[in-house]
């Protein structure tokens, strides 16, 4: 009996001959089904290349019986009875195969094609889902895809491993779960109250809720500004956009001066690269600028409507979900713009100076310093920093921050988002980190609960995120 048990359990299971058998079966028909299709999309690419026959819409019937059909950056298998599709990335490179579900308005189904939900106006420009899939407007605005398939990647907040002045205003401290140290989001009201949108958004209080969770996992994601909040700067100035050499603060004349030129300069508001960041705005006017920048009520068979709206502390989290939890949670990064990171040879373009919300260029400048003082009291004033414009930060090392088709989530400027600390409601949380915080103290996913709603800073601005059905 018990050599018998034995041989059973020899023959079955997973680790079994049997079971090592199928995995093999299942290897072959996979590398199968990757090479057919591998050989066909090498096949129309090469058709296009020589005559411009376009790929999209093209299939093919297999010498194996398969079904092939390249549709929306997708390669569709057809064989048995069963529906497969991989995705294909720009390269022409083929992803990992996925089941295709009878019910294709699942969370999962509708994650991975984000071409069912690009806003009105909007159009593909390149990357994959999960490289990075990227949209962008007459205007050059441009968003990249978060998938929220509700398995993999859920819409929910996550603690990473810095956090400071969160449940006080004693600096960094040890929290146990998300709640312990944030109160709620308050998302503010959407100017345009598109029905499915806005109104489900809209919210004067600090809630605990994700109210907008069902919009999200409705659609199996959202998109998110590629890169900062910025405005077309084409000129120097030694100042700040209103004038004023102040780097930071909450004078009251300065903040209404800078609440006002925000509020009527918002439809200068752009999400572009090489832009300067949006900088000198306090919290509670970013929210106001977010959520008026652009919306749509309109759709059609290729478009839907959108609401926009400053990012979240969820949506930031799933971001970093996204990019690469481990990378966003270690500090030392070298990707970001922090003042001990030396920039690379050769840059004369903007950049702000100390003081700090300026806009100059040096074309005599080769290279932007690192470190000239050390971090702590009065850190501003021993050390150097410049702020870049969006998208253009290359360290020393020749790596720019570009991580998933995203730009600068670390470093540059520091990130405010609709999350509320549980030190009080007059002050809202900043992610990631700027270009006068020392990398080795700071991470993309940090949270800082020390920003009042009614205060500027040189080195403070936002992100814009877009909602769709």
């Amino acid at each position: 009996m018990i050599l018998a048990a034995v041989s059973i359990a020899t023959l079955t299971g997973k680790d079994g001959i049997l079971g090592k058998a199928t995995k093999a079966v299942e290897e072959y028909d996979e590398a199968t089904m990757k090479e057919e299709a591998s050989l066909l999309i090498s096949e129309w690419l090469s058709d296009y290349y020589t005559d411009g026959t376009e790929i999209e819409g093209r299939s093919k019937t297999t010498a194996s019986g398969a079904y092939i059909k390249y549709e929306n950056g997708y390669v569709i298998y057809e064989k048995d009875g069963k529906t497969y599709e991989m995705e294909v990335n720009e390269n022409g490179n083929i992803g990992d195969i996925m089941d295709v579900p009878e019910d294709k308005s699942s969370q999962e189904y509708q994650a991975r094609h984000p071409e069912n939900h690009i806003p009105v106006g909007f159009h593909h420009t390149i990357g994959s889902v999960s490289e990075g899939y990227v949209i962008a407007d007459d205007e050059k605005n441009e968003f990249v895809w978060i998938p929220v398939d509700g398995t993999k990647i859920k819409y929910e907040k996550r603690l990473g491993k810095v956090n400071f002045s969160l449940k006080d205003f004693d600096g960094f401290k040890e929290l146990s779960s998300i709640e312990e140290g944030i109160m709620g989001d308050m998302l503010g009201s959407f100017e345009n109250k598109e029905e499915e949108l806005a109104s489900k958004l809209e919210s004067e209080e600090i809630t605990s809720d994700l109210k907008e969770k069902e919009i999200i996992n409705n659609a199996g994601g959202f998109w998110v500004g590629r890169y900062e909040a910025g405005i077309n700067t084409t000129q120097s100035r030694e100042k700040s956009v209103i004038e004023t050499t102040d780097e930071m603060g909450d004078n009251e004349e300065k903040l209404t001066s800078f609440n006002e030129y925000w509020k009527q300069h918002k439809k200068d508001v752009v999400v572009r690269l090489g832009m300067e960041p949006v900088r000198m705005i306090s919290p509670s006017t970013a929210l106001e600028v977010a959520n008026s920048w652009k919306s749509s009520e309109d759709e059609d068979e290729k478009h839907v409507a959108f609401q926009s709206g400053l990012i979240t502390g969820a949506q930031w989290d799933v971001m970093c979900e996204f990019v690469d939890w481990d990378l966003c949670n270690a500090v030392n990064s070298t990707w970001g713009n922090s003042w001990n990171i030396l920039g690379q040879d050769g840059y004369t373009g903007f950049h702000s100076g100390q003081p700090g919300s300026n806009w100059i260029t040096t074309p005599d400048v080769l290279q932007k310093p690192a470190n000239e003082g050390s971090s702590g009291t009065n850190d501003t004033k021993r050390c150097t920093y410049w702020v870049f414009p969006t998208g253009k930060f290359v360290n020393s090392n020749g790596e720019g921050t570009e991580k998933k088709h995203i730009f600068d989530i670390t470093g540059n400027v520091s990130e405010i988002t609709t999350e509320v600390p549980k030190n009080g409601e007059n002050y809202k949380m900043r992610r990631g980190s700027c270009a006068m915080d020392s990398s080795s103290g700071f991470s993309a996913n940090a949270r800082l609960g020390n920003q009042s709603v009614n205060a500027f800073a040189a080195t403070l601005g936002f992100r814009i995120v877009l909602y769709v059905k």
